[in-house]
């Protein structure tokens, strides 16, 4: 009888942690298929070329108003210095910058930095999302005293940009990463992780939680998470839980939410409550497994879902911790090791042998973080976390 009651616990084990076990096995596999002397090379392009070397470097995220042919991007070169997702503290002190690209009427022009009135705190933005009709942005920031996301009116023409409102919440906010506006007063926001630290480790239980997000990340844990703010409110509430949520976007339909899982190399998608109605309850629907380790995503205007990555987590993990070290210390630049990107394509309406797509394999562009489209004037963006520049394509 014993024997029997054993039998059932280990086979009842055995079935819940199955998906488990087969995603960590999925994450495995990628390693070893991805390492770089296997890697493939693709460039679904007619042309592309690397632009805006001098003037952009690390840029986490680009967002695209492609009624008015504008780019708003998020760059920070102190990330070398100072990362938490990656837990670099080495010097916390650098202000990253925002962007405006006027691709559209000027696509020869360069991007102009947009200036933050009203704002003097310390500035490490990732993820950035635009309300265009309100004129209202949106941007995640790791500062020294603390993650936040911080409201800003833009005028595009000047530009510059006028701070209007700071949401921080330790609980629900710890690690805000990537957002998307559900409508004028509603975002959704992902977090990477359940906790960090804001300053320099000193102290043992300092170092301790340094880590905890590494081993949140290599065991799958699913405590990354995606948060609902209320901007009229100031309420902040978590709505899911993922292991290492990161690039979010809206579908087309705007009744079902995209979350991509960098840990579990795939993008979730949900069903958002009563048709879109109810942003608080959301109910888990399929997810969309990807060959690379997903970072950002976006959706261009014909409604297909493009998903930008790291194929290999080491490359990646070696040039967020030596960078600084070719940037400002004594190595030289031409021999920062390659860290390659990886850019995919999922079109919802194809049948689902063909839905997925690859665009882009490569090192033209070091970590891709967010790759976008404006279809109508055939121009595609990637960004990279620790690149030079944007690659500028043709397709």
């Amino acid at each position: 009888m014993a024997w029997k009651w054993r039998h059932i616990v280990i086979t009842v084990a055995i079935a819940a942690l199955s998906p488990y076990l087969y995603d960590v096995g999925r994450s495995i596999r990628l390693v070893a298929v991805n390492a770089p002397w296997n890697m493939p090379e693709v460039a679904n392009f007619t042309s592309y070329e690397i632009r805006f070397g001098d003037q952009l470097r690390n840029c986490e995220d680009i967002f695209l108003d492609t009624d008015n042919g504008i780019a708003i991007i998020s760059c920070d070169p102190g990330r070398d210095k100072w990362n938490m997702v990656m837990g670099i503290y080495i010097d916390p002190n650098e202000r990253g910058s925002l962007y405006l690209y006027a691709y559209g009427s000027n696509p020869n022009g360069v991007p102009v930095p947009i200036s933050l009135e009203g704002f003097d705190a310390s500035f490490r933005p990732l993820g950035l999302t635009y309300h265009a009709a309100s004129k209202t942005l949106a941007v995640a920031n790791h500062g020294v005293k603390g993650s936040s996301i911080e409201i800003f009116t833009l005028d595009t023409k000047v530009p510059r940009a006028r701070h209007r409102q700071t949401i921080s919440n330790l609980t629900h906010l710890p690690t805000p990463n990537s957002l998307v506006f559900l409508n004028t007063t509603h975002m959704y926001v992902s977090n990477t992780h359940r906790t960090t630290i804001h300053s320099v480790p000193t102290t043992l239980l300092d170092r301790v939680r340094v880590w905890v997000p590494t081993l949140e990340l290599r065991l799958g844990i699913p405590v990354g998470s995606v948060a609902l703010v209320d901007l009229t409110a100031g309420t902040v509430t978590t709505v899911l839980r993922l292991g290492f949520a990161n690039g979010i976007e809206l579908l087309d339909d705007g009744r079902t939410l995209a979350v991509a899982s960098s840990i579990k190399a795939a993008v979730y998608l949900y069903s958002i409550g009563n048709d879109g109605a109810d942003p608080a309850h959301v109910t888990y629907l399929r997810r969309i497994i990807v060959p690379f380790y997903a970072d950002n995503i976006s959706v261009d205007n014909r409604g297909r879902v493009l998903v930008a990555g790291h194929p290999h987590p080491r490359p990646l993990a070696r040039i967020a911790r030596d960078n600084w070290l070719y940037h400002y210390g004594p190595r030289k630049l031409a021999d920062r090791p390659h860290a390659p990107s990886w850019v995919s394509e999922w079109d919802p309406k194809a049948p689902q042998s063909d839905a997925l797509r690859d665009i882009y394999v490569g090192n033209a562009i070091y970590c891709s973080s967010t790759a976008v489209r404006d279809v109508d004037r055939n121009i595609l963006i990637v960004t990279g976390l620790y690149g030079h520049g944007l690659l500028v394509a043709s397709e």
